[in-house]
């Protein structure tokens, strides 16, 4: 009685590189990939070789109409996000004039996330206490959407597209054809 390995099968199907199903490819200027991907050792950002090791980086996703939620009330809008947003790991490189950028805007968010934490405790007055809180809010947003390498436009079952890759980068990859 023959025994059925789902590797082999699949393998057979899509061929012999695992990396085929994986990706990357490019499609509409947008980097489509699998779920835990390893891209080419070049910087997503300029082309340049990557800095070695290159980094293995998880990204979020949720429709951006949940940010509507945010106002209203924001234990619903993290209740909401818990409940349909999407996890994808990728490996990426920078080079390391890119990497030193990313610290940077790393440490600029965790420098503004601090202040405002500082400001909230020793604040005189509620004036102060909503000035904090707004410091705090910029912090998280500037780290949001300026300290991510890529920015995932949508992610889906089997794939994910990512905006943030340079026009060089993606010309070195084969076109998605779904």
């Amino acid at each position: 009685m023959p025994t059925f390995d789902p590797e082999t099968e699949i393998d057979s199907l899509l061929g012999e590189d695992p990396q085929r199903r994986l990706g990357p490819w490019h499609a509409e200027g947008l980097l489509v990939v699998g779920n835990h991907s390893r891209l080419p050792a070049r910087c997503v950002k300029c082309n340049a070789p990557a800095a070695i090791p290159m980094q293995r980086r998880s990204f979020v996703w949720h429709p951006w109409v949940l940010y509507l939620l945010a106002p209203i009330n924001l234990l619903i809008y993290a209740i909401a996000v818990a409940l349909v947003r999407k996890k994808v790991e990728v490996t990426l490189g920078l080079c390391a004039r890119h990497e030193r950028w990313r610290a940077g805007l790393n440490a600029t968010r965790w420098l503004g996330i601090g202040a405002g934490a500082v400001m909230f405790f020793v604040a005189p007055s509620a004036i102060w206490m909503l000035y904090a809180l707004v410091v705090l809010l910029l912090a998280l947003a500037f780290g949001h959407w300026f300290a991510r390498p890529l920015v995932p436009v949508a992610v889906g079952e089997h794939y994910a597209r990512f905006r943030g890759c340079t026009p060089a980068f993606l010309d070195g990859l084969p076109r998605y054809e779904p």
